[in-house]
């Protein structure tokens, strides 16, 4: 590493570690895949008195006692700013957690806040996650045109189409316990995980958001809302990123008329509308 920046990152260590008795608190954002969680992160952390640090369990190859030191470590680089960071549900079985330990971990840390976010039309989240699989487009910055496949959907076997060349197929497929790899077993999969942090957060200071709702036709809401929820007046920021799939199904889904008759009937019909 360059020796200057060491120093910086040094200098700035000392800082925080020396005024960070002074913040005003910790948050946490839940969250699934294909949500809107990034356009909100890269957004609360372009306010001067959050430091956000993103998915920092992303990949992440150590455990319980690592992924606790880890998160020590980045929440002392935000000295008398809060301190923010995101993660998906399937990330903490691979660094020991369950869910409820996981809340009480924060806690103990000094997590003050805690907010998810859900996408209701779990059918878009899922068409979103294989389009980005398939054009190897995670994240769109600006305005640009947004990259168009079709997507013929495996639907007994959607999730291993989405895992197939996934780094963290094995993470996944242990997340997912007994729900069956077929689409209907995905959303399956994800509805309870989102039904399991109501749960969870009911008795936290918490925040709900919604994609739908708060994030789809103008991110700054959410921004708003998470600032709100912070005490901290909102800041002059700029959404940088856009969608990576503005698209109806029916355009973006090859065997459109396949899916349309596999959900019918079933909890999940009325998202092939969205």
């Amino acid at each position: 590493m360059n020796p200057r920046k060491t120093l910086e990152n040094g200098v700035r260590w000392v800082y925080g570690a020396a005024t960070s008795p002074l913040r005003k608190g910790n948050v946490v954002l839940f969250h699934q895949a294909r949500s809107g969680s990034s356009v909100l992160a890269d957004l609360m952390g372009q306010h001067p008195e959050v430091l956000w640090g993103g998915e920092i369990f992303h990949h992440f190859p150590g455990r319980r006692q690592d992924a606790v030191k880890k998160l020590k470590g980045r929440m002392l680089y935000a000295g008398r700013r809060f301190y923010g960071f995101d993660l998906q549900l399937y990330q903490l079985k691979p660094i020991g957690f369950e869910l409820p330990d996981f809340i009480a971990q924060l806690k103990q840390l000094g997590f003050t806040h805690f907010a998810m976010l859900e996408r209701r039309n779990l059918v878009r989240l899922v068409i979103s996650a294989l389009n980005a699989r398939q054009s190897g487009v995670w994240q769109k910055k600006g305005q640009t045109k947004p990259e168009f496949k079709g997507i013929e959907i495996d639907l007994e076997t959607a999730m291993l189409q989405f895992l197939e060349t996934d780094q963290e197929r094995n993470v996944v497929h242990d997340a997912r316990g007994d729900y069956p790899v077929s689409l209907i077993g995905w959303l399956d999969y994800l509805q309870a995980g989102y039904d399991s942090l109501r749960t969870e957060l009911n008795q936290e200071r918490m925040l709900s958001l919604e994609f739908e709702r708060d994030i789809e036709t103008d991110p700054t809401r959410a921004y708003r809302m998470f600032c709100d929820f912070l005490n901290i007046t909102p800041a002059e920021v700029s959404p940088r990123l856009s969608r990576t799939t503005p698209f109806t199904l029916s355009e973006i889904v090859v065997n459109f008329s396949d899916l349309k008759s596999y959900l019918t009937a079933t909890p999940y019909e009325w998202m092939l509308d969205g």
